[in-house]
């Protein structure tokens, strides 16, 4: 990698101009040109090197962020083998060597005292911050410059990682600093705030409906009968319609098209409609079910690096959370066909990873897993699927192009949903009690520019009701087996609203029957008056559709959005 940075114009530059700036700023404040340098060098391999340690324990760059977690670093860093190898302490030895060296050369380059020598550093250091300040903000935040700095020297482009160490170090970390500012909503008091939270107090769930949970968000698993007109696209989600006649179903707007599923994700597992960074422990309400005395797991046959799960799973309270290499590349699982045809053996994971944790520890169970069939792109030139051809441009009149796209996608779907119907089968054969919960992230990718939805007349447009639903809006199911209906006394079935991901676990809890936390129960009013609250500024209050809020809706929004920034930013144990 070292050789392609000096491929990428000015990301050399964009790396050693920060060092030389900051050499010089403090040769003027000290005086000395030994100490300018000693001291800058030293910084910037020390930094260096936490990095590169960061990323071998971790899998993930030192941000600008983590500077404000240097008190937890120790501990995070306890649980690691930190050896190095000789050919690195000999680099190590080197590098400080060089330093010490250089430094004691340019020590004699010292600034005489004469008259009027004082001005002339104060104006140094004056115009060095002014250079620096300029160069701040209209270069290094610059997120145009950023990627106009791609380097394509071979690495995975969906790694964080990868992105970070092939644009050098000094630079991106600057550049993370975007990242660390999370900005307080207008309005936003912390007092005010707390005192809305301290008016609540965390419940207990009762020990007689502590039963188990299982949860599961599908890839890009959306209801197209919902969108078009077509028997046979009708016929391959009529098994998911059985499910949900059995089962408290409804829609989930999320905020995301096509990708960044861990938006969905992590409004599931936190009641948040506006993310953080999740870069130390946070609050969740997996921390509140641990607090309960419940097992907390889940996986994902994917990379853990991706969406930094690895890290992030950890830092908003899940115990274990597996991934293809360290769990799913044992079980057969073929990366090369993870997107295609991964479910068949995804599924009875799942099972077994409650059921081997409720045998070997007693402790109630929640778990929350990630699918990744059905990711796109699909094939556009052939079956991926033998035999399984739904719409043919003879009985639509749609382009050959688009009919395979569907068809793959209709045929994983159809794959998908089978594997759930088995599921289901094997938790009802269960004697323990368990919940099941499935939704989907987002919808589908169905040609470059939207091409199928658009020739296949499916109304994604935003600016109508209608359209903004189809274009946000997958399903959601809550299924019990017959011993979770017994302890609940309840069947379990019947419709749910259309809601944002935020409040999918308020609507969960209701129906189990349980208060949750003090965030839970506050958040529970502004579900009820408004279950759609996305962060592309649409709402639904008090069953109508809505982009312009009147001053006393706009209020509590304002409200919900201060509370649960003051939750993101203030990490406490459940006591």
């Amino acid at each position: 990698m070292f050789d392609s940075y000096f491929q990428v114009p000015g990301l050399v530059l964009l790396n050693v101009l920060p060092v030389i700036l900051l050499t010089f700023l403090l040769w003027f404040v000290t005086g000395r040109a030994g100490l300018g340098f000693g001291i800058t060098t030293a910084a910037v391999m020390t930094l260096t090197m936490v990095n590169i340690l960061k990323i071998r324990l971790r899998n993930d760059p030192l941000m600008m962020e983590d500077l404000k977690l240097i008190s937890e670093a120790g501990g995070v860093a306890g649980k690691y083998n930190l050896s190095l190898t000789q050919e690195q302490w000999r680099g190590i030895a080197i590098a400080v060597l060089l330093i010490v060296i250089v430094s004691v050369l340019t020590h004699r380059f010292r600034m005489k005292r004469r008259q009027g020598w004082g001005k002339v550093r104060l104006a140094g250091c004056f115009v060095l911050l002014a250079v620096t300040g300029v160069l701040w903000k209209t270069v290094y935040l610059s997120e145009n410059i950023y990627n106009a700095t791609i380097n394509k020297c071979g690495i995975n482009h969906y790694s964080n990682v990868d992105e970070f160490q092939s644009r050098g170090f000094v630079y991106p970390f600057l550049y993370s600093y975007k990242k660390s500012v999370d900005t307080p909503p207008e309005g936003y008091k912390k007092k005010e705030a707390a005192e809305i939270l301290d008016s609540y107090e965390d419940a207990d769930i009762p020990e007689e409906k502590k039963i188990n949970g299982v949860s599961v968000m599908l890839e890009s698993y959306a209801d197209l009968s919902k969108l078009v007109d077509n028997d046979a696209i009708d016929a391959v989600y009529e098994p998911l319609h059985e499910i949900e006649s059995q089962s408290i179903s409804g829609g989930l707007v999320s905020d995301v098209f096509m990708g960044n599923t861990v938006q969905t994700e992590r409004a599931f597992l936190t009641g948040y409609n506006r993310m953080g960074s999740f870069r130390s422990a946070s609050n969740s309400y997996v921390r509140y079910l641990a607090s309960q005395g419940y097992t907390t797991e889940g996986s994902h046959p994917g990379y853990d690096w991706f969406y930094n799960r690895v890290n992030i799973n950890e830092n908003l309270g899940f115990e274990q959370y597996y991934f293809f290499d360290d769990y799913y590349s044992n079980t057969g699982m073929n990366k090369d066909t993870l997107i295609l045809d991964s479910d068949a053996l995804f599924f009875p994971e799942v099972v077994k990873m409650m059921q081997n944790s409720i045998e070997e520890t007693g402790k109630p169970y929640f778990s929350f897993h990630v699918s990744y069939q059905n990711h796109g792109p699909y094939y556009t030139d052939h079956l991926f699927r033998e035999g399984q051809e739904y719409v043919t441009p003879e009985d639509t009149g749609w382009s050959q192009e688009s009919c395979t796209i569907l068809n793959n996608y209709l045929g994983n779907i159809a794959d998908t949903t089978e594997q759930l119907q088995k599921t289901l089968d094997a938790l009802e054969e269960y004697d323990e009690p368990v919940v099941f919960v499935a939704f989907g992230d987002h919808l589908p990718w169905l040609g470059d520019d939207n091409s199928v939805y658009l020739e296949t007349g499916m109304d994604i447009s935003t600016d109508t009701e209608e359209g903004y639903l189809n274009h946000f809006t997958t399903p959601y199911f809550f299924w019990a087996n017959s011993a979770a209906k017994e302890v609940l006394g309840s069947d379990f079935t019947g419709e749910g609203d259309t809601i944002s991901p935020c409040f999918l676990m308020n609507d969960l809890f209701e129906a189990l029957g349980w208060t949750g936390d003090a965030y839970m129960q506050y958040t529970r009013s502004v579900r009820e008056t408004c279950p759609i609250l996305s962060a592309n500024l649409a709402y639904k209050i008090d069953g109508m559709f809505t982009r312009e809020l009147t001053e006393e809706q706009q209020a509590m929004v304002d409200e919900f959005n201060c509370v649960q920034y003051y939750r993101r930013k203030n990490f406490e144990e459940y006591k």
